[in-house]
């Protein structure tokens, strides 16, 4: 990262299967569920980010569906650009940043461990 950057930039993608559930990632530090999160380089566009890292996870093209902005009106500060994507195939495999996925579906999500960002990003759009 560039030293003279004042903060950083997190994607977050909502990436669902066909029967529009929601893949989440296991973070074991936290025993969380989480929306695939990624930090964008310097050098990245938001794109070449998002299949930069679904790279890491994923060995098959994707397909960009749409995007959304909200702004989180308890925390000013953060800005939310959402990409909802589906991938035309999903070839998981294991890395040191992501050892479980898992297609959840929306009532689903309610009841498991996701921290309270991804509720209510949940809770938002759908």
């Amino acid at each position: 990262m560039n030293n003279n950057s004042t903060y950083r930039v997190s994607i977050k993608t909502i990436i669902k299967d066909k029967k529009w559930d929601v893949l989440l990632m296991y973070n074991d530090k936290y025993n969380t569920w989480n929306i695939p999160l990624w930090w964008l380089e310097d050098w990245e566009t938001i794109i070449d980010c998002i299949i930069r890292e679904i790279n890491h996870i994923n060995q098959k093209p994707l397909w960009f569906i749409t995007s959304n902005t909200w702004l989180n009106k308890e925390m000013p500060w953060i800005w939310n650009l959402i990409y909802d994507i589906e991938l035309v195939n999903l070839d998981f495999k294991e890395s040191d940043e992501c050892k479980q996925i898992w297609f959840f579906n929306i009532n689903t999500i309610k009841n498991i461990n996701t921290p309270e960002n991804v509720k209510l990003i949940f809770d938002l759009i759908f």
